[in-house]
């Protein structure tokens, strides 16, 4: 997962504490993932206003599906046929 540089700072500053025996409390956990899922929410409003409308024959247009997808392996649903095979990096063209 690639994460703002914010965002990697603050899952940073979580994986110092780690050690402390505060880090193993629910509040102290939950109070973390609180704010930490706040900051990516808000990298993830920076790149829906960035990418996420296009202007088509003059009109503001909506594009749904901006974000590309690491390279990984299948995993489908069920006994895919496809299941385990190579799903291939964008290139530029």
């Amino acid at each position: 997962m690639k994460l703002s540089k914010k965002a990697e700072e603050v899952a940073g500053l979580y994986a110092m504490m780690l050690g402390y025996s505060c880090a193993s409390r629910a509040r102290f956990k939950n109070n973390f993932f609180k704010d930490w899922t706040e900051e990516i929410q808000r990298e993830n409003e920076n790149l829906t206003k960035k990418y996420g409308y296009c202007t088509l024959d003059g009109h503001k247009q909506e594009v749904v599906n901006f974000k590309i997808e690491p390279p990984a392996l299948f995993k489908g649903r069920g006994n895919h046929p496809k299941m385990g095979m190579l799903k291939k990096s964008v290139s530029k063209l």
